[in-house]
């Protein structure tokens, strides 16, 4: 048709302009912000007589879901689950989520948002797993899927200690006792607790072990300490179980002083000590 014409918009949110804004029906609109808009073009040819037309446009979003924080967590824990979140409007978005390592305890794969699970790790360093979540925005009859967004699950293992040996000691000596472990991939701590403070150890501690041993007796006297072992990733401590071992002090050698005698040249005598 031959005359002049412009868009304009009837409805729809945000602000809208058109490039070009007159003289041809094959406009295009940039628009701040998703939703649905009609608008209408109108035409005025050489004799004044005006041509209308609308068009209804529905402008959706791709699907959007927010990164989680990655999640460090004790092997045997009840996870919380993860509840995904969007920053889309209108419309419904859905998610669809796959897990690279099944070890950790949770399925390869879901909808919807992630389950609590129990979580897995029998080995003795952490295992991680790396979730992938698909987002889908809908909104009438349109399906908008949009880009994935990773995070990570990080099952640590509980802390372990090796078995340690009963220990014998003089008083006075020096008696030191290291802590050993076969996990990996983190920190392991050691914290103890000694039943009898009598030997000249607290009765609680961290770490190794190394004290003057104190007996104050005519016999041996022993503390069982009981050592729990705590594993440490990611700002999660994974505490295992407790191992005990003793620690003898014996006193020092003693013999009492036998009375002085005086005998004849010749005779007999025992002295028993």
């Amino acid at each position: 048709a031959v005359g002049q014409g412009t868009w304009t918009r009837i409805s729809g949110p945000g602000t809208v302009s058109f490039t070009p804004t007159a003289n041809t029906p094959n406009a295009t609109a940039t628009v701040s912000a998703y939703g649905s808009y009609v608008f209408r073009w109108t035409m005025r040819n050489s004799v004044f007589c005006f041509t209308e037309d609308e068009v209804a446009v529905v402008y959706n979003p791709a699907g959007q879901v927010n990164k989680p924080a990655d999640m460090f967590v004790c092997t045997g824990d009840i996870t919380s689950g993860v509840t995904f979140t969007t920053v889309n409007t209108g419309g419904i978005t859905t998610y669809r989520w796959t897990n690279n390592n099944i070890s950790i305890g949770l399925a390869a794969s879901g909808d919807g948002n992630l389950p609590s699970f129990t979580a897995t790790n029998p080995g003795a360093s952490p295992v991680t797993a790396t979730i992938t979540i698909t987002p889908t925005f809908t909104n009438g009859s349109t399906v908008c899927p949009g880009p994935p967004v990773t995070f990570t699950i990080t099952v640590n293992p509980d802390g372990q200690v090796d078995p340690i040996v009963n220990r014998i000691a003089c008083e006075n000596s020096t008696v030191s006792v290291l802590f050993t472990t076969q996990n990996s991939g983190g920190t392991t701590t050691y914290n103890w607790t000694n039943n009898n403070t009598g030997i000249g150890l607290p009765g609680t501690g961290s770490g190794d072990i190394s004290f003057t041993a104190t007996n104050t007796t005519t016999s041996p006297i022993t503390g069982t300490i009981t050592v729990t072992p705590v594993f440490s990733n990611g700002g999660t401590s994974c505490p295992g179980p407790s191992q005990s071992f003793n620690i003898t002090i014996n006193p020092v050698g003693q013999v009492n002083d036998p009375a002085d005698m005086i005998i004849c040249n010749g005779s007999s005598q025992n002295v028993v000590f």
